[in-house]
């Protein structure tokens, strides 16, 4: 259902050999493969004709939905850089065993960044933070020689390795004295079989995914700590069937816990990407 909604991550065809490979990505963001560094599930180094997936998804706020939650340790996530990379041959994923490092053109200085990469734990993806990344991340420039070629980014740089798919830089708040549970209601028609519920907050870079039990049309998420109100938006978005899409959104001010209703109305796909884009 996302997938008509909001934007998803691309496929590239790449030729591997035993050397370097650099690819260039759009909004210039530059991913440095190095020979050998790709294995399939035998063992094998990968060379010849891979699929690439990849994504920045930062720059529109919609497209955060399509992500995993901003949400680390129950405190909230406010993303500066969120991307998907994933490498496949043949319709077999493959792994990365030797570092492959995604350049992220920016202009964003703030010094609180940390790096985290998510993984998928019973269904539902969990952020840690990047192995030997305790430190904060710097917005740096960076000059790369490839062939005859000198290529100049300035921005941020994360090496990706292992099994990860999703990738971050973000801030979170460094105090928490709120502990705040957000719970939306709606028909007994909408569950999760047919719906997705979403707390986007407003002045920040982050979305977060309400669950549910079962066929309940309660969605919830539980002990988000914050040190501050917060101002959001609640959005469902369900489809029932053939061209059967129903949407609803409103606004939230998160000072304590809350209990709210919405009842879906009929749109068209249109009408939601163009509430979306508003986020």
């Amino acid at each position: 259902m996302l997938s008509k909604l909001v934007e998803t991550p691309q496929s590239f065809q790449i030729i591997l050999n035993n050397t370097r490979n650099i690819f260039i990505a759009s909004d210039n963001i530059i991913i440095d493969i190095p020979e050998q560094s790709l294995q399939d599930e035998s063992g094998q180094v990968v060379t010849g004709e891979i699929k690439m997936q990849f994504k920045e998804f930062s720059h529109k706020k919609s497209n955060l939905l399509y992500g995993p939650s901003s949400i680390f340790q129950n405190k909230v996530l406010n993303y500066s850089k969120i991307f998907y990379i994933k490498f496949s041959q043949n319709g077999k994923t493959l792994q990365i065993i030797k570092p492959i490092d995604v350049y992220l053109p920016s202009q964003d200085n703030n010094l609180n960044y940390l790096i985290y990469n998510a993984k998928k734990i019973d269904e539902t993806f969990v952020w840690s933070k990047m192995m030997g990344e305790s430190e904060n991340v710097r917005n740096e420039s960076w000059n790369l020689s490839y062939h005859d070629a000198q290529l100049n980014v300035k921005g941020f740089k994360v090496s990706v390795s292992g099994a990860s798919n999703w990738h971050c830089i973000a801030s979170q708040p460094e105090q928490q004295t709120k502990v705040i549970d957000v719970c939306l209601n709606t028909p007994s028609a909408f569950s999760k079989n047919n719906s997705l519920v979403y707390l986007v907050i407003n002045d920040s870079n982050s979305s977060i995914k309400l669950e549910t039990d079962g066929d309940s049309s309660s969605f919830c998420v539980q002990n988000i700590l914050t040190n501050q109100k917060l101002d959001a938006k609640l959005i469902v978005i369900s489809h029932l069937g053939n061209e059967n899409y129903y949407f609803g959104m409103t606004n939230a001010v998160l000072d304590s816990s809350i209990d709210v209703a919405i009842n879906p109305v009929k749109k068209n796909i249109k009408d939601i990407k163009e509430a979306l884009n508003s986020l």
